[in-house]
């Protein structure tokens, strides 16, 4: 074969071999057999259980029993992690163990349960409640306006001191010092507003008030779209009363009319007298003295 042309093996050292063409041989580390390439280190899943069974022994160790005192193998698969030797010393030391406990009755609920140690309630629940209810007795002490029930409250500089005892006594108190959701007094409830007040009730349809009124503030005149209906814009629609309900003007179709935001938010209840709607005769408008008078 002439100088340069292409030989079998040429390039490799010398006393190599041939591995072109040669497969790769795995053997299994239990029992030396051939593995297949479909797995890694074991021939089988008997070998795969053989090797865990083997590190789990390996894993034993003694231990004393908690009850009779007996040195016994645990650990590993066998056994598990056991604490006593066998059943009959585990039940006879829980038997021993419930003679400790005692049936109490809990300080703050009242149920009863069993105890090995001088705790004075039946959960963590409890004792927090306890623990609670001591820190408010620390608390400075006011009197209730509506039913004269001393109360705790906790004191803090930045708000006004408190009036009521519950929500329950808030809602039902006087009119004008509590006007917020919390308490149950809010714009919305018209129903519950003129019950307190004792003045007139209808039904209402908002949505007829404001179309009744062209989506038009009564007040100022200015446009109230439907789609600012329930946002914080200054030119939103809202039911106003005429007279207020405090002041003794009813949830009436007379009484109420279409405001904007700022103007309802700008009355209050302060007008006493009433508000005179607006009517457009010749594209002004002009407040006229009686209703529908045109």
């Amino acid at each position: 074969m002439p100088r340069g042309g292409y030989r079998p093996g040429a390039g490799r050292p010398r006393g190599s071999k041939n591995l072109i063409g040669q497969k790769k041989v795995k053997l299994c580390i239990i029992c030396g057999a051939e593995v297949g390439s479909h797995r890694w280190k074991y021939c089988s899943d008997k070998c795969i259980r053989t090797d865990a069974r083997n590190k789990a022994k390996s894993k034993r160790f003694e231990a004393k029993c908690l009850w009779c005192g007996k040195v016994f193998i645990r650990g590993g698969e066998v056994g598990g992690w056991k604490k006593f030797c066998s059943a009959e010393c585990r039940e006879e030391h829980y038997e021993k163990s419930k003679a400790r406990y005692k049936e109490k009755k809990c300080i703050q609920c009242g149920k009863l349960f069993m105890t090995s140690n001088d705790s004075a309630c039946c959960s963590l629940k409890c004792a927090s409640a306890i623990k609670s209810k001591k820190a408010k007795e620390q608390w400075p002490t006011y009197i209730c306006k509506r039913c004269g029930k001393m109360f705790h409250r906790k004191k803090d500089s930045r708000k006004m001191p408190p009036l009521y005892c519950s929500r329950k006594c808030a809602k039902i108190g006087i009119i004008g010092e509590r006007k917020t959701k919390r308490y149950g007094f809010n714009g919305g409830d018209h129903r519950h507003r003129a019950k307190l007040y004792g003045v007139k009730y209808e039904s209402i349809r908002i949505i007829e008030v404001f179309k009744r009124d062209g989506w038009k503030c009564q007040i100022c005149g200015k446009e109230t779209p439907k789609k600012n209906r329930g946002t914080r814009y200054a030119n939103a629609p809202e039911l106003d009363h005429r007279i207020p309900m405090s002041k003794g003007g009813g949830h009436l179709y007379s009484n109420v009319q279409c405001a904007c935001h700022r103007c309802n938010a700008k009355k209050g209840n302060m007008n006493g007298d009433g508000q005179l709607p607006l009517f457009e005769i010749k594209g002004k408008e002009k407040r006229l003295g009686g209703v529908n008078s045109l």
